[in-house]
C-alpha cells in the first residue's frame, strides 16, 4: 500500500470511528447532563488527577481560551474543583470531585449496557486483533507526530 492510500484509509477510519463514537456516546452523555468535551475532561482528570488547566486544554484538544469557561461550568455542576496554584497564582489546577467521578462512571456503565449484547457475541480473538491493531496504529501515529 502506498502512502496516499494509507493516509486516505486512515482518515476515513478516523472519521467513521468518530462518527460512531459521537452517535453512541452523545445521547448517553446528554442523559447524564454532560457534553462529550466534559466527559473527555472527566476521563482525563480521573487518569491524571490535579491537572493544570493549560495542560488539560492541550490533552483534551480544547482551546486554552475555552477551557476556563468549560471548567467553570463543570465546577458549578459539582464535577470538578478549580483552585489557584500556591506556587504561581496564574496557574489554575483542576481536580475531579466525587460527583464528577460518579458521573463518569455512570456514562461508562450506560455505554457498557448499550454495547454488551453485541460485544458478548464476539470472540476473544476479535478483541485481541483489535487491541493489537490499535497498539500498532498508536505506535505509527506517535512516530508521525514526532517526525520533524
Amino acid at each position: 500500500m502506498d502512502v496516499k492510500e494509507f493516509r486516505d484509509e486512515l482518515l476515513t477510519s478516523f472519521l467513521v470511528v468518530q462518527s460512531y463514537l459521537e452517535d453512541s456516546l452523545n445521547p448517553v452523555c446528554r442523559e447524564c447532563g454532560l457534553t462529550l468535551q466534559q466527559f473527555r475532561i472527566l476521563i482525563e482528570l480521573d487518569r491524571h488527577p490535579g491537572r493544570k488547566a493549560g495542560d488539560l486544554s492541550d490533552t483534551v484538544g480544547i482551546q486554552r481560551g475555552n477551557i476556563a469557561s468549560i471548567c467553570k461550568k463543570m465546577e458549578q455542576n459539582g464535577w470538578v474543583e478549580r483552585r489557584r496554584s500556591q506556587e504561581d497564582e496564574r496557574i489554575v489546577m483542576v481536580s475531579l470531585t466525587d460527583k464528577g467521578r460518579d458521573a463518569k462512571k455512570t456514562v461508562e456503565n450506560m455505554m457498557t449496557d448499550r454495547v454488551r449484547a453485541v460485544l458478548e457475541r464476539e470472540s476473544e480473538e476479535t478483541f485481541d486483533n483489535i487491541r493489537a491493531g490499535l497498539a500498532s496504529l498508536c505506535k505509527v501515529m506517535e512516530r508521525i507526530n514526532s517526525y520533524e
